[in-house]
């Protein structure tokens, strides 16, 4: 059964399937991220409806979302607000710890060719890390996930917070055009 059609919290398995050569592996990864980069919008989740956003399409959507909320009702800017900073945290914590470190250890199962691609994607990553910073629990960007209170989230604040997902999106684009350059050369 495929997990999208598990639809439950759990499961049990009832077999185990050799997994794919390292290689193979590292490959259709990249593939799968270079797919969900151009992606753009899914279809509706089956549970909920939700929406989901990949890739670039989700950096125009969090960044417009941000623009408008001025006008937004209370209740929606308190939903945009859990969310931006619920998203944020996911954001920081994958962008920092584990894209250019993933690239790096993973560039020797993929050809030569592929090498130089993808340690500029990593370097790349390596720009992202520092442009998003070490988590600082005082700093009220992205504040629900910091336990602040929404009225902390002013328009200074989103300003920020704006500016510094335009660099991140800009620094991702780069990365993907490099990962892409390099499944080409391999």
């Amino acid at each position: 059964m495929a997990a999208d059609e598990v639809l439950e919290i759990s499961g049990f398995l009832q077999r185990i399937v050799e997994p794919a050569p390292r290689p193979v592996a590292v490959r259709a990864g990249l593939e799968l991220a270079l797919k969900r980069w151009r992606q753009g919008v899914v279809d509706p989740d089956p549970l909920t409806g939700a929406t989901y956003h990949y890739g670039s399409a989700g950096y125009e959507r969090w960044l417009a979302d941000l623009d408008r909320a001025p006008d937004l009702t209370p209740a929606q800017l308190g939903n945009l607000w859990f969310l931006n900073g619920w998203t944020y945290s996911s954001l920081h914590m994958n962008r920092s710890d584990y894209a250019a470190s993933y690239l790096r250890a993973n560039t020797k199962h993929l050809p030569a060719a592929a090498h130089a691609p993808l340690e500029a994607a990593a370097q790349c990553y390596d720009q992202l890390r520092a442009r998003l910073g070490s988590w600082n629990p005082s700093d009220p960007s992205f504040g629900m996930v910091k336990q602040k209170q929404l009225e902390s989230w002013t328009p200074e604040v989103r300003a920020r917070e704006t500016a510094l997902l335009r660099d991140v999106y800009a620094l991702e684009s780069r990365a993907m055009a490099e990962i892409e350059q390099a499944l080409g050369a391999s």
